[in-house]
């Protein structure tokens, strides 16, 4: 049965339902608006953190890309080192094959290479230890000649001063001492100012005796020092890939 409606009523609730209805679509649009703005905000911030982050990364493999080397040619300037059988200094040799392990290693762009000495100047160990370590140098090698009074006495051998130096000192021993065709005197762990101030693996090397007339004529030699360059960068090269 249809219930008749009451006119007085019906005119009464339209106005109400329409007001209630404008109030209602008002505030749903004012929390449109304000979410729309507060997505714009999050938009426009996020290009900036990322550039930030963006930056970061950069800088830090700028500093990291590449593998830093120190290669320390022993003695220099007042400093001669050993007197070689010849008369000649060990100052000279030293510089002579650093040059080469430098000029070498620098064919390989994954490495940086600096030389505590480029020329016949006289250097402090300590400074040559806080050179590397101000650099933040990956790896330290000092090159040397060996003496002995006794002028028989021959081979290769290899000095470091910790455990984290030990692998880098084992394969450069091997790979100079099998290149020179010396005795091998394998290592030996010594308190040297170079290696135990340096804060990164480091090895001092010692090529051969230049007492021992034999050795340091070909130590001296064109394809001596060919020889000891190559070993020794073939050293580096495979402990990197080890490391």
């Amino acid at each position: 049965m249809r219930h008749p409606v009451n006119p007085a009523v019906s005119r009464t609730s339209t106005p109400l339902l329409i007001v209630l209805m404008v109030i209602i679509t008002s505030i749903m649009a004012s929390c449109s608006m304000s979410i729309a703005n507060e997505t714009l905000v999050a938009k426009d911030a996020a290009p900036d953190k990322l550039s930030k982050d963006q930056s970061s990364q950069g800088e830090h493999s700028a500093h990291s890309g590449k593998i830093r080397i120190v290669i320390d040619a022993g003695h220099g300037g007042k400093d001669p080192g050993a007197e070689g059988a010849s008369g000649k200094n060990e100052r000279d040799y030293t510089l002579d094959v650093a040059l080469r392990v430098s000029s070498l290693l620098q064919q390989n762009n994954k490495y940086e290479v600096k030389l505590t000495r480029s020329k016949d100047v006289y250097m402090e160990l300590e400074d040559r230890a806080a050179f590397a370590n101000d650099w933040e140098a990956d790896l330290f090698l000092s090159i040397h000649g060996n003496t002995y009074t006794d002028s028989s006495t021959s081979g290769t051998e290899t000095l470091y001063s910790n455990e984290q130096s030990l692998l880098l000192a084992g394969i450069i021993q091997e790979h100079v001492a099998d290149a020179m065709g010396f005795r091998n005197r394998g290592l030996r762990e010594e308190d040297l100012k170079v290696t135990t101030l340096t804060h990164m693996p480091a090895a001092l090397v010692e090529i051969g005796f230049l007492t021992n007339a034999k050795e340091e004529k070909f130590m001296l030699s064109e394809k001596g020092k060919k020889l000891a360059a190559q070993a020794i960068v073939n050293g580096i090269n495979q402990y990197v890939e080890r490391g």
